[in-house]
């Protein structure tokens, strides 16, 4: 059972790096995806920091907003996260565009 996931959820910037921890009762699965504008750039293909990695409980995990992927694009990171153990899973969103101001404060997803 996923229990706790400590990661800001505010709108990230192209090659702004988050830490993600999560905390939970067996092995994770998680499960990184970048979403652009429909259609999709000409020749867009997935960034180094997609795909699918496996952690235990309280590893932490780096998520990159992807600066070639989000630089001249608006979208989103969709990061799904499986406790292998007994299946529950734990869906996160998270803007990223050129276009975000710095701005204080910060927000936390938990289970």
């Amino acid at each position: 059972m996923i229990q706790d996931v400590e990661l800001d959820t505010s709108p990230m910037s192209p090659g702004e790096v988050r830490r993600m921890t999560v905390r939970s009762t067996g092995p994770l699965v998680v499960l990184i995806e970048c979403f652009v504008g429909s259609p999709p750039p000409p020749g867009l293909r997935p960034c180094p920091e997609c795909g699918s990695l496996r952690a235990q409980s309280g590893q932490p995990i780096d998520i990159i907003a992807n600066s070639r992927i989000f630089r001249s694009s608006s979208g989103s990171m969709e990061i799904n996260i499986t406790d292998t153990s007994d299946g529950d899973v734990h869906h996160i969103s998270i803007s990223a565009s050129n276009e975000i101001e710095e701005e204080g404060g910060a927000s936390a997803a938990t289970a």
